[in-house]
């Protein structure tokens, strides 16, 4: 379909009908990514279409879940070869003995000492409040009223001790 010009009619239905074509087609090629996500095919069609972003966010999440049990389970294998590996040396002298397997499984989290973490987190809160105080210049509330008082933020009083 031309107008007088030569030119293409962009009011043509068969435009229309080629784009409403191709997005079909694409939300069609869509719907069975969302499902492999777990969405179900009548929420991807029918339901509210802002909850797709947290399925992808929960599908990411789950991935990535996966990725760190493989890793383990491969942190796991190759402690358990290490541990065998004197005994299947094809030259090990008699007697050999593999190393013992782990007593326990890994720690995911580090047990600090509470002193430690205090110590740390006062460092980062003073190094906080000094770049705040270059840039701003005056103390807040809460620091005016311990500088008033005699002590530190951090709790520690440096006033002098007369007695």
């Amino acid at each position: 379909m031309e107008d007088e010009q030569g030119g293409q009619d962009l009011s043509s239905s068969s435009r229309t009908k080629a784009k409403i074509g191709d997005f079909a087609r694409w939300a069609d090629e869509l719907c069975s990514e969302y499902m492999k996500m777990g969405v179900p095919c009548h929420e991807y069609w029918h339901g509210d279409y802002t909850q797709l972003a947290y399925y992808y966010k929960a599908y990411e999440k789950q991935l990535e879940h996966e990725n760190y049990v493989a890793w383990l389970q491969g942190a796991y294998i190759y402690d358990a070869l290490c541990a065998v590996s004197p005994v299947l040396h094809a030259f090990a002298k008699g007697g050999t003995k593999p190393l013992p397997y782990l007593e326990e499984p890994y720690k995911f989290k580090e047990e600090k000492d509470p002193e430690t973490v205090r110590a740390e987190f006062l460092a980062r809160w003073k190094a906080n409040k000094a770049k705040w105080q270059s840039m701003h210049g005056k103390p807040s509330a809460v620091e005016r009223h311990f500088l008033v008082n005699g002590g530190d933020v951090d709790g520690a009083d440096d006033r002098r001790v007369t007695s």
